[in-house]
Order: structure tokens, then C-alpha cells, then sequence
């Protein structure tokens, strides 16, 4: 049987390696790479072809839901696989949008991943069942609270609240903006008092209801 190929992306070595002997111990699995951070990780997708990539969502420069976001709009077939210690809503939400395949969270067995990569491989989706659900549905707004509309934010404030929803962290935000992490910081607060939203959850809610998440930020 020809082997699941993989491409492992992360920015922690150690990490990559060791799955790396996790993966190659499985008979029906190889991995063809691995990268560091989301601009490799397209660069090696390119030129590698994976069936698999195997994505971390924050790391250095590109972020993983954007990562995601261009290689599913380059591979359409390559499966993508969030694999991440980060549990909050909003990273699923960005990563659904982006159109991966799966989410497995870091401190799951090892049995878990190797079975989503072949769940996917087999064309189902990994997500929490309610959440996927949902995604169809285009029903993420319907906890949200805040009343406020997109038009009473300006510019900056809209370039934050995309890139947040979208999976970015303050401090990569700031650089892509080429501003201080402190400013970003400010600008997301008054976004919050603006749409009367204050966790992240909310605000990806908000920019999915809005249809923000259209095309590539900026």
C-alpha cells in the first residue's frame, strides 16, 4: 500500500521530530518534510505535494490560518490538519474558514492524530461535531452580542479585527502592520467597546457574520 505522505509544520524542532518517528512507524504513512513557519511550509507544500500537512497555528510570520487559507487555495487536495495546543473557539472558526480538514490539539494521544490523518485521508472532517455544524449553517453569530456594524470602524480597526479572526496574535498582528504591540493591543479594545464584544469568540462571530473573512488579509 503506498504510504500517506506528510508534511510536518511547526516552529518547535523537537516537536517536528518526534513526529516525525511517530508518523514513519506507521505502516501506511511517510513524512516527506518538514518547516518551521508558514512561509516554508508553502514553499515545501509546492514542491513536495503532500496528501498531508500537518499545521501548527501560531508560530513566526504567516500565521497557521492563513498558512491554511493559501494552501487550500494552491492544493485544493492536500488534506490540512490543525495540530495545536490552542482550545478556544476562534482558532477552529478561522481554520474552518480556511477550509482545513482537522483539528487535533497537542495534548491529545498519539493514537488521535494518527487516526485523523487517516479519518481525513477517507474524506471526513475532524471538528467538534456542534462547531462544524454550525460553520454550515452560518451560525457563529448567534452568541454574539454586540449590535454595533462593521461601517463604524475605521480602517485600522477593520485590518485588526480581520487579522484576529483570521487566527493572528497581537504581537504577530503588529509586525505584519509594522506597529507596536501595545498599539494593536488599544486598537482591539476599541473595537470591543465599539461592537459591544469583548472575548475573541465574539469577534470572529462578528467578522464570519460580516463576511470578513473574504479573500486574504491585508
Amino acid at each position: 500500500m503506498d504510504c500517506i505522505g506528510i508534511l510536518i509544520v511547526d516552529d518547535h524542532a523537537v516537536l517536528r521530530d518526534g513526529l516525525t518517528l511517530l508518523l514513519n512507524a506507521q505502516p501506511d504513512m511517510c513524512v516527506l518534510g518538514q518547516a518551521g513557519d508558514g512561509e516554508e511550509a508553502l514553499a515545501k507544500a509546492r514542491a513536495l505535494r503532500p496528501e498531508v500537512v500537518l499545521l501548527d497555528l501560531v508560530m513566526p510570520g504567516l500565521g497557521g490560518v492563513e498558512t491554511a487559507r493559501q494552501l487550500k487555495a494552491e492544493l485544493p487536495d492536500t488534506k490540512v490538519i490543525a495540530l495545536t495546543m490552542h482550545e478556544d473557539e476562534s482558532y477552529q472558526v478561522g481554520m474552518l474558514q480556511a477550509r482545513a480538514d482537522g483539528y487535533v490539539l497537542k495534548r491529545s494521544p498519539a493514537e488521535t492524530l494518527v487516526q485523523t490523518i487517516r479519518d481525513v485521508m477517507a474524506g471526513n472532517s475532524r471538528f467538534d461535531a456542534g462547531l462544524a455544524e454550525r460553520a454550515q449553517a452560518g451560525n457563529f453569530n448567534n452568541s454574539s452580542k454586540g449590535e454595533g456594524t462593521g461601517e463604524q470602524l475605521d480602517e485600522r480597526e477593520l485590518q485588526v479585527l480581520r487579522l484576529l479572526a483570521w487566527g493572528y496574535a497581537n504581537q504577530q498582528i503588529a509586525d505584519r502592520l509594522r506597529l507596536n504591540v501595545k498599539s494593536i493591543a488599544g486598537c482591539r479594545q476599541r473595537i470591543g467597546a465599539k461592537l459591544g464584544l469583548n472575548s475573541r469568540v465574539d469577534l470572529v462571530r462578528y467578522a464570519v457574520q460580516k463576511g470578513l473573512l473574504a479573500g486574504q488579509p491585508e
